[in-house]
């Protein structure tokens, strides 16, 4: 009486154990994965940092090699402000600037609209500001020279891909040449803030 019964259970648990008995000669279901809709890090980035008080603007491709780390150039062009010791008011200087960013990446995914990213990273930048007094053709630079320095940036990158960042730093400057009507001539160390608007894609 008892072999019967062990008998009838082992159908039993097949049943809960892989839903339907498995057939002779029947292949095997497929197993298909759910969608999952967690947002992943995007591989590249294109943005775009405007000014309208110079006019100036940046442009920054970044392109991850890993999830977390990233490699970007900096470029861009414009005019800035810069006065001489020799006058009291500030014009606009032709100015262009480029350089390099390595990042490491924090990514947050999320499950709807947005995700978050901050990274942390060094850049190297060369500026060039060049112009000459109004009463002579004495070339000063502002601000001159190469940096190299640290930069934090947070991201939020959309489902869309459209993407907004701001960024800051401190520059050390390697490279100083004589600079007309700063305040601090002899100070290396300065700060920036670049808030930018791109699009992110794999």
């Amino acid at each position: 009486m008892f072999r019967p019964r062990r008998l009838a259970f082992l159908p039993a648990v097949g049943l809960l154990w892989g839903g339907t008995p498995a057939l002779a000669g029947a292949e095997p279901a497929e197993v298909v994965a759910a969608p999952s809709d967690v947002a992943v890090p995007p591989r590249t980035t294109v943005a775009l940092a405007p000014c309208l008080l110079g006019p100036f603007a940046e442009v920054m491709v970044e392109r991850r090699v890993t999830p977390w780390l990233g490699l970007a150039a900096v470029g861009g062009y414009g005019w800035s402000l810069g006065r001489s010791d020799a006058n009291s008011f500030w014009f606009s200087l032709p100015t262009y600037e480029a350089g390099v960013q390595v990042r490491a990446h924090l990514f947050v995914p999320a499950r709807r609209w947005a995700s978050g990213d901050f990274a942390v990273g060094v850049q190297g930048l060369y500026d060039h500001v060049r112009g000459s007094q109004p009463a002579g053709q004495i070339p000063f630079v502002a601000p001159p020279g190469l940096s190299v320095g640290p930069v934090v940036t947070m991201t939020t990158i959309f489902a869309s891909g459209f993407t907004m960042s701001f960024e800051t730093g401190f520059p050390i400057y390697l490279e100083k040449e004589p600079t007309w009507g700063d305040l601090h001539p002899w100070n290396r160390v300065a700060w920036f803030e670049r808030t930018s608007i791109g699009w992110s894609f794999q």
